[in-house]
């Protein structure tokens, strides 16, 4: 202190030990992820030491001021650096005081919200939240876990060409495109469902991105046309992409790749039919798919054209008069035609019929509830090609209801019958979401046309066929009870309440407990371990009313046990508050216990047979579990299916009588034939447990005619106890709606 020419020396070591300090503390403590008041500690020590420091000094200084001019200069340069530097140590203070303030919001504000988004299921909205916060935060654990929770990652392929890509909500046609990333470099999208546009100079694209769980099969590759110029002015484009099918019955094919195309944004009309009824076109033979053989009979155009004619014989469709349409309706779509004229018509154009990947792809059935409440079904009267009130998510007119549209692709490899889609003006609404074929010369009203441009040349999927084997579930023949005993015989096995164990997993701060226990289960020579999960609220005083459920397909194509447990308390929590146990097994072939059968739909393999067995013997075994659990009054146990695990029930409410009562939600039975002895419509007809069911009639899942109605006509069971709730809606019904009911019956029998 003797020497002022050392103070600047003091003073500069001193602001190093603290920035030092300030560093050491980022590190040990783990930025942002720690309470931020050590900070505030640590720096107010310095600055305390600091004061008493240079208080101390400032009186030494004093009593040894000397009168030499250069000691006053030096004095004075002295002051001037020690401001200097008490100014960058206040600045200092401000940084860190405004990081400990970041870190604070963060952990009081930020992740709280964070949570609670993630546990009510509003993905973009957490995703949204979680790309602000990691610019801010990059090396945050908890926030770049939650970003992985709701991204799927993906692989995207253009080619050659680097595209920019935009997402919005799948269905939501009102909102923004939001920027996502560069085709060449993006690696992780929403797990959501998404329309994608692709934006490269004056060349745009839109596709859908539908359930991500088909992507974790690989690379997902966009073709596209070289441009846009030789799109036709009222189509819509589609790139290329692997696609598959959500029509009943169709819905268990493997995606395909399919190529570029574009559809019309409206049906064909009569003005346009008429101008090609009078051209030279008509009878030309070379747009006329003639002969064709038709169960070994050849038929030509000369022996049929005389059966495409109007009313009075002329030349036409079935409702014209004279070869004209009737006065006022140039504008309505053509209607009246067979699938031979509605080819004629495509080749005329120059385009093609729909092949049924391509239909279905642009009708977006997973948005039918909101499409088909604006569609013209069940009406006396068309509507003009052109109203806008029909349009679905990517502007296409009148996919649902006002005319049926026929495709390409024969219906079980005849050329009889020809697939025709969407449903007409005279239809039930629930027709749009399934899969029909009609008579190829049929002239029915309702059949009309729409055309779709391939500019890749017309796919080889145009010809193939497909066929829906809809089974008759009411007029089949049953087994006899001697037969059925031994299909329940199938899932005996030894029972033993030994080797169970169950462990605490977690308790969230809504005071919800997560338990897994564990077991050897009834197949697998006991090496096989069952496992599963116990959800319940630990503030409920009571004995808890337990609940078994059974997942959706989802949890074939989810790998691991976490993914389920961050998001299934949030989905039964009006369950869990209401003093129920939810048990959640993790069944053979789910989660963590996934094996090669990743499909839900059945088949006349004996490895089908076998897993519906082993998912049986995982049910009544972890009923088993329930009643070894003192805290569970196990004489209320009751069953929750949600979509696959609505399927199920039927197979799995017959074979355990200790399930008192089931809610099934968004249920049916599924068309695919399997072996008897797991066949499920047998296992249907002894249901004897109070049963609803809760189901959307435009679910194209579990159709509503020929699947909803007759499983709940074969649970044998008096319609006191048993209810079918239809709602206006798809593969859903409105959450109010389920809470409602669930916990109305539950209180009802439990």
């Amino acid at each position: 202190m003797k020497n002022f020419k050392n103070i600047q020396s003091l003073i500069g070591g001193y602001f190093a030990f603290c920035l030092t300090v300030f560093e050491a503390s980022d590190v040990f403590l783990e930025r942002f992820e720690v309470q931020g008041d050590y900070f505030n500690y640590i720096f107010s020590f310095l600055i305390l030491v600091f004061i008493i420091g240079g208080v101390a000094f400032y009186l030494n200084s004093r009593k040894k001021i000397a009168n030499k001019k250069i000691e006053v200069k030096s004095n004075i340069n002295y002051k001037v650096v020690n401001i200097l530097l008490i100014i960058s140590l206040f600045f200092l203070f401000g940084y860190y005081a405004f990081m400990n303030s970041s870190k604070n919001d963060l952990l009081d504000n930020q992740l709280p919200e964070l949570i609670e988004l993630f546990e009510n299921n509003q993905v973009l909205k957490v995703y949204q939240k979680t790309i602000i916060l990691k610019e801010e935060f990059p090396d945050n654990k908890i926030i770049a876990k939650y970003f992985n929770n709701v991204t799927d990652s993906i692989s995207i392929n253009t080619g050659n060409i680097d595209y920019d890509i935009y997402f919005r909500i799948n269905n939501d046609s009102l909102s923004e495109w939001t920027f996502i990333g560069k085709s060449s470099n993006l690696d992780r999208v929403p797990f959501a469902r998404l329309d994608l546009k692709f934006v490269n100079g004056e060349n745009t694209f839109i596709s859908r991105y539908n359930h991500t769980y088909r992507l974790r099969q690989g690379e997902m590759s966009f073709i596209f046309p070289k441009s846009n110029k030789d799109i036709p002015d009222d189509h819509i484009l589609f790139p290329g992409v692997k696609n598959s099918l959500s029509l009943p019955g169709l819905d268990h094919l493997e995606p395909i790749n399919i190529n570029p195309y574009s559809i019309s944004k409206y049906e064909v009309t009569n003005q346009e039919y008429y101008e090609f009824l009078n051209s030279d076109a008509y009878n030309d033979s070379l747009n006329w798919p003639f002969p064709i053989v038709i169960e070994e009979k050849t038929i030509d155009l000369s022996e049929v054209k005389s059966i495409f004619t109007d009313q009075y014989g002329s030349q036409g469709p079935s409702n014209w008069s004279y070869g004209n349409f009737p006065d006022g309706q140039k504008d309505l779509p053509v209607t009246g035609v067979s699938w031979f004229e509605a080819y004629a018509y495509s080749k005329y154009k120059g385009l093609s019929l729909p092949n049924i990947y391509q239909w279905e792809n642009a009708a977006n059935l997973s948005g039918s509830t909101n499409l088909i409440k604006r569609s013209n079904f069940s009406k006396e009267q068309l509507i003009q090609y052109d109203d806008l009130t029909t349009n679905n998510v990517f502007g296409i007119l009148n996919l649902a209801g006002n005319v049926r549209e026929w495709m390409s692709n024969p219906n079980n490899n005849s050329n009889k019958n020809r697939a025709i889609l969407g449903g007409c003006f005279l239809d039930e609404t629930y027709s749009y979401n399934d899969y029909y074929s009609q008579d190829s010369f049929d002239r029915s009203i309702g059949n009309g046309i729409r055309l779709v441009y391939n500019p890749r040349g017309t796919p080889e999927i145009n010809s193939e066929s497909f066929g829906v084997d809809v089974r008759d579930f009411i007029k089949t023949e049953d087994v006899t009870d001697d037969v059925f005993k031994y299909y329940l015989s199938q899932y005996d096995y030894e029972y033993s309440d030994k080797n169970i164990t169950t462990q605490n997993i977690d308790t969230l701060s809504n005071g919800i407990v997560i338990e897994k226990y564990e077991m050897p289960a009834g197949y697998g020579d006991g090496i096989e371990i069952l496992s599963g999960y116990v959800f319940y609220d630990k503030n409920i005083k009571e004995k808890y009313k337990p609940i078994i459920y059974f997942p959706g397909s989802n949890a074939l194509h989810t790998p691991k046990d976490i993914n389920m447990i961050e998001g299934f308390p949030s989905r039964v929590l009006y369950l869990l508050k209401e003093g129920y146990a939810v048990i959640h097994p993790i069944y053979k072939s789910t989660y963590s216990r996934q094996d090669n059968q990743r499909s839900d739909y059945g088949d006349m393999s004996d490895q089908y047979k076998d897993h519906v067995i082993m998912w049986g013997k995982d049910y009544k075994k972890s009923i088993d579990y329930i009643f070894t659990r003192n805290d569970f009054d196990s004489n209320k146990l009751s069953y929750h299916g949600v979509s696959w695990g609505g399927f199920m029930a039927n197979i799995l409410l017959p074979i355990d009588k200790r399930v008192k009562s089931a809610v099934l939600l968004v249920a049916g039975l599924e068309f695919q034939k399997c072996k008897k002895e797991v066949d499920a419509h047998y296992y249907t007809r002894r249901i004897r447990i109070p049963t609803i069911m809760l189901n959307g009639k435009f679910d194209q899942y579990f159709p509503y005619e020929t699947s909803q109605i007759p499983m709940y006509k074969l649970i044998d069971v008096d319609e006191e106890n048993k209810k079918h709730f239809i709602y206006e809606s798809g593969h859903y019904v409105p959450r109010n709606e389920l809470i409602k009911q669930h916990l109305d019956w539950l209180e009802r029998y439990l």
